[in-house]
């Protein structure tokens, strides 16, 4: 029997190789298919779960149509007593019908309506009358519309926060 005797050199090498498999065996035991499989399903099922559930919470924020004063807060009084009010609504809901769209400003308990502004398709004005003796008027503006719904057409409106308008003496 033949006895071969081993350079060292030969040895580390022999010693360094078995344990790079080792340690590759190791890596392998360590990430097990299953354990993968069945950590990552309790994710993907609550996933799809917050997703139901920011949709809607989406859906509200687009579709609120956003209504901004135009008019200035002061004014100076005017012989005629008409002042001009303006407004803007902004609005990303892709179902609202903008052909459909009237405006209005209510003072007090009366409502005057608005014309779109030309060459502009989401801004109104209009001119209201005010009694000389006021000098400051509150006010709000309101919008009705239409949008396309499931099965017909649906209405609906919006109304602003109160506004004040101060009259300037001369």
């Amino acid at each position: 029997m033949k006895i071969k005797v081993l350079s060292t050199r030969r040895k580390d090498e022999l010693l360094r190789l078995l344990r790079s498999r080792k340690a590759a065996e190791e890596e392998i035991q360590l990430y097990k298919p299953f354990d993968v499989v069945s950590r990552c399903r309790p994710m993907a099922i609550l996933k799809k779960y917050l997703l139901l559930l920011f949709v809607p919470a989406l859906m509200i924020g687009c579709a609120t149509p956003n209504i901004t004063n135009l008019t200035p807060s002061r004014l100076p009084r005017k012989d005629n007593g008409q002042y001009p009010f303006e407004t803007q609504l902004n609005s990303r809901q892709q179902s609202l019908i903008k052909e459909s769209v009237k405006a209005y400003v209510i003072v007090g308990l009366d409502q005057y309506p608005m014309q779109r502004v030309p060459m502009l398709t989401n801004r109104w004005e209009t001119l209201v009358p005010i009694p000389s003796d006021q000098n400051v008027v509150t006010y709000r503006f309101k919008f009705d519309y239409d949008y396309r719904g499931i099965p017909t057409h649906q209405s609906d409106s919006k109304v602003s926060k109160h506004y004040q308008l101060y009259i300037l003496d001369k």
